[in-house]
């Protein structure tokens, strides 16, 4: 069966040209997402794969995972670099004078408990004095192994920096599956990063004014700026304009490089996988 969401491939992409090129993918609740860019910065593919409806935790998820990451043709070609990025929802911000790279597990214990089996990451986030810390479950460990991925959190953040105002508050939400990733910005100042699973529209909706009133924040000064999985047409979409009518899709640098097909995703779909 064909789990493509999106599928895009240049014809002109050969072995000769990948050995010139990069490949960016993100793995993570939402499935696969694929990028091959040349050393002009033209799309040569362009893909997102849906994996199992299934919980991650379920064995299926690791399997179906591991299979496309096995079989796809495109990952058999040699790139000159590869940059890869999980999206899960254990990740968290330790201050730089508190981390150590021995006590990865300990940041996790009071909210998201790690299970035995987890595996760990981290970056330094120089502009911000702290680490970046997360923790990936075994159906991850097969493609962790063979990418050594970041977290996907790393780069929306940098990315995020940059298109925070200079005065006042940012509000970023970046959707991949079931997982809605929300970054505030005061000014140029990180002051919060959390990820939230939902299973209902609703449940995305309270997590989003959650953060509005944490911060006794107004939804009509402070627009919502939105990326990923998040279409006009779709439910959780709906659900949130009805309490924020200023939603604001965030656009990334490289959309007008996108490939322009009849059943193209809009270039937001694409941030975190752009921002790496």
């Amino acid at each position: 069966m064909d789990n493509h969401i999106y599928s895009f491939h240049d014809d002109t992409l050969t072995a000769d040209k990948a050995s010139r090129s990069a490949l960016k993918m993100v793995v993570g609740a939402g499935g696969i997402s694929m990028l091959v860019l040349s050393p002009e910065a033209e799309v040569l593919a362009l893909e997102a794969i849906h994996i199992t409806d299934k919980s991650i935790d379920n064995q299926h998820f690791g399997e179906e995972l591991q299979g496309v990451l096995s079989d796809h043709k495109l990952l058999k070609l040699p790139f000159r670099t590869i940059h890869a990025a999980v999206a899960t929802p254990q990740a968290t911000l330790v201050p730089a004078r508190l981390f150590s790279a021995q006590e990865c597990a300990k940041y996790f214990k009071l909210l998201q408990p790690a299970k035995q089996d987890t595996f760990f990451g981290y970056e330094e986030i120089k502009q911000f004095a702290c680490y970046l810390v997360w923790g990936a479950g075994p159906a991850y460990r097969y493609f962790g192994n063979r990418y050594q991925p970041r977290h996907v959190a790393g780069a929306l953040i940098h990315q995020y920096q940059a298109l925070a105002i200079q005065n006042g508050y940012s509000i970023f939400l970046n959707i991949r599956g079931n997982e809605a990733q929300i970054t505030i910005f005061d000014g140029k100042n990180l002051v919060f990063y959390n990820t939230f699973e939902f299973n209902r529209p609703v449940d995305l909706l309270y997590f989003v004014l959650l953060v509005y009133d944490q911060f006794n924040l107004n939804p009509e000064q402070v627009p919502l700026q939105a990326s990923g999985a998040l279409l006009e047409d779709s439910e959780c979409y709906k659900m949130l304009y009805k309490y924020l009518q200023q939603i604001q899709f965030v656009t990334p640098t490289m959309a007008s490089n996108l490939p322009k097909t009849e059943k193209a995703l809009p270039a937001h779909y694409w941030f975190d996988l752009l921002s790496l």
